[in-house]
């Protein structure tokens, strides 16, 4: 990717930030990718945000990095610690200044989920036992001889 595109790519992700919500801020950024190095900038300044490919001496925090690494930090899918925690980002200035400006960006709209599909729940078949009838035993009945005396 070059330069050029690069700053197209950030213009596009800034054009819908809040910029009512942002204070006056300025981050130069620098590239430091081989085939994108160069410097750009994002302003906000009474409330209009500008995006440019050039150098903006009255920055409030200039920093280095690589330009996946802004699009995550301005898409909301890295945070600015995680990124200064892994060395993905180098700050001269004040820090709060990329955070305001990461946290006014366009940010991706989530895409709800489409509901899962419940299969109906089985219906276990019931199998209806006839009624037992009720059963008597017979018991065998002895018979009783009586001798008689002659």
């Amino acid at each position: 990717m070059t330069f050029e595109q690069a700053v197209a790519k950030v213009q596009d992700i800034m054009k819908e930030a809040k910029s009512a919500e942002m204070s006056d801020v300025a981050v130069q950024i620098h590239f430091i990718n081989k085939d994108c190095d160069g410097i750009m900038y994002i302003a906000c300044r009474g409330g209009e945000i500008d995006v440019a490919g050039y150098d903006y001496k009255d920055n409030d925090v200039a920093i280095d990095i690589m330009y996946g690494d802004l699009t995550k930090l301005l898409k909301g899918s890295m945070s600015l610690a995680n990124a200064v925690g892994k060395d993905l980002v180098t700050i001269s200035g004040n820090a709060d200044a990329l955070n305001i400006i990461a946290g006014c960006a366009k940010k991706p709209v989530a895409q709800k989920a489409a509901p899962k599909k419940v299969a109906p729940a089985k219906t276990e078949k019931k199998t209806e036992t006839p009624a037992k009838a009720k059963t008597t035993t017979a018991k065998p009945t002895a018979k009783k001889t009586t001798k008689t005396s002659k």
